[in-house]
């Protein structure tokens, strides 16, 4: 999995309400997934519940590790273009990026992998690759040459790709994870992953989660507060990861289409939606496509709400985002359908 960033570069900090709990309330702090966990449940079995979520989790890590051996993305890596037989949770995660890729015109790729090894992100062994790399490289990443069969249960390559869920993973657990809370019965949760947030159900009080959203100028700073219930809020950003060659930044988003970090006059995509996994792949889409694009595909598909950051101190956001609080550096901006 890509590596989300340490904890001073979260995304998304939640704004926790001091009131009474009603019923148990049990929290817990992880590292997994190459990124900082924190788990929030209140309500019946809130102990039991927690446990579950954790160890949810941890299986679904052990599945989608680019670095272990024995997970499906390392063996679906090492297959060379042989159908495997791969687990329903992979299966799942696959065919939700092969509609988000297909939704974005391939502006969301998990045959990505080989750019982002190119490019030193694994690791943090940071490079800048010379443009005939960049051009091999990009010669394996094709979303349209990836291949699942949902009654076989497989996945199939193209010949020499390799795919990378990092854009995507942390989103598809979140699901998980409040699909086990729910089965728990636990009246509600919050479940932070990096920057990925997935609110279930009401705060302790009542009321919805109020999220804070990271202002991509100023770390310790908040654009926006927003107000969920029973929603993901995942953030796509060129503050989180990048590094500084040749008196030029360099960020970790890349395009599949140049194999080269996105640059279209954005700081960072905020987008809102029911499911955790179509958020995440989403927001990185959306980052690589543009403020244009991504109002056009807004307006096109629906479903989903989001908030655009632009270099230039803009804020525009869908008509379904609930702004509690907002920055008085930024100019903002409802998107009209």
């Amino acid at each position: 999995m890509k590596q989300s960033g340490i904890l001073i570069t979260v995304i998304l900090m939640t704004m926790l309400c001091g009131c009474a709990p009603r019923g148990q309330t049990a929290e817990t702090a992880l590292f997994a997934m190459d990124t900082y966990c924190r788990l929030e449940v209140h309500g019946k079995n809130a102990e039991e519940a927690l446990t579950a979520a954790a160890a949810e989790l941890e299986r679904l890590e052990a599945l989608f590790s680019i670095t272990k051996p024995d997970s499906d993305v390392s063996r679906i890596n090492a297959s060379d273009g042989e159908a495997l037989a791969v687990s329903a949770d992979t299966l799942a995660i696959v065919e939700t990026a092969d509609a988000v890729s297909r939704a974005t015109n391939g502006a969301f790729d998990i045959t990505i992998e080989p750019i982002v090894r190119l490019w030193g992100v694994y690791g943090g062994e940071w490079r800048v690759p010379e443009e005939r790399e960049i051009s091999e490289a990009l010669r394996s990443v094709d979303y349209t040459r990836l291949r699942y069969d949902a009654a076989q249960m497989t996945v199939q390559t193209g010949p020499g790709q390799r795919i990378d869920l990092g854009g995507i993973g942390k989103g598809y657990a979140s699901d998980r994870m409040a699909q086990v809370l729910m089965e728990q019965g636990v009246d509600g949760a919050l479940i932070t992953l990096g920057g990925n947030v997935h609110a279930l159900g009401p705060r302790r009080d009542g009321g919805g989660w109020r999220i804070g959203i990271r202002d991509p100028l100023d770390e310790s700073g908040i654009l926006a507060v927003v107000e969920l219930r029973d929603q993901a809020i995942i953030t796509a950003g060129s503050y989180q990861r990048y590094f500084d060659a040749g008196g030029k930044r360099y960020h970790h988003i890349m395009d599949p289409a140049t194999g080269r970090p996105a640059e279209n006059g954005l700081l960072s995509v905020t987008v809102i939606a029911e499911s955790g996994a179509y958020a995440d792949a989403l927001a990185t889409a959306l980052f690589v496509m543009g403020a244009e694009r991504a109002i056009a595909l807004w307006r096109q598909l629906g479903g989903f709400d989001m908030i655009l950051v632009s270099a230039e101190g803009h804020v525009q956001y869908t008509t379904g985002v609930r702004i509690r609080e907002r920055s008085d550096y930024y100019q903002y901006a409802e998107i009209v359908e």
